[in-house]
């Protein structure tokens, strides 16, 4: 008989409501464990621990399976954000995925705020890509910051 995961629902484990995300028990839960899924309100994905430490989530859409990377720590900003991502509709994430293929793109930088900081050139590349792809909308919302 397969056990399943533990489930972290939101920002507590959902076995032990004493284990609360953040805290020095989340930490010592945390060791004892390579994977884990985490749900909330929008949706939730299996979230698993690699060889080097650091964690990844993955969900299949579709039949396809989706990959994110979350990083060596676990808090519930990195959880939430990973969830966002990867529950994203296959339109924008494959989009996505492809612009950040062909700038190089491996991890973007984001704040502690969630605001993710990009260059000018960098807008004007994705604006290029996306005008070369019949993207309009995507063109025309970089175009828009690139004015401000």
């Amino acid at each position: 008989m397969k056990i399943g995961l533990p489930i972290v629902y939101y920002n507590w484990v959902q076995s032990q409501k004493d284990i609360i995300i953040g805290t020095p028990e989340w930490q010592e839960w945390l060791a004892t464990r390579k994977s884990f899924n985490y749900q909330d309100a929008s949706g939730s994905f299996t979230c698993k621990q690699r060889n080097n430490g650091s964690w990844i989530a993955q969900r299949t859409v579709n039949n396809r399976k989706r990959q994110v990377y979350i990083g060596t720590t676990l808090t519930l900003e990195n959880l939430q954000q990973a969830r966002q991502e990867i529950m994203m509709p296959d339109v924008i994430w494959y989009t996505a995925r492809q612009e950040k293929k062909l700038l190089g793109v491996q991890k973007a930088s984001t704040p502690s705020s969630g605001e993710v900081f990009v260059t000018r050139e960098e807008l004007e590349k994705i604006a290029a890509i996306a005008k070369m792809e019949g993207s309009f909308y995507t063109e025309k919302a970089i175009r828009e910051l690139l004015s401000k």
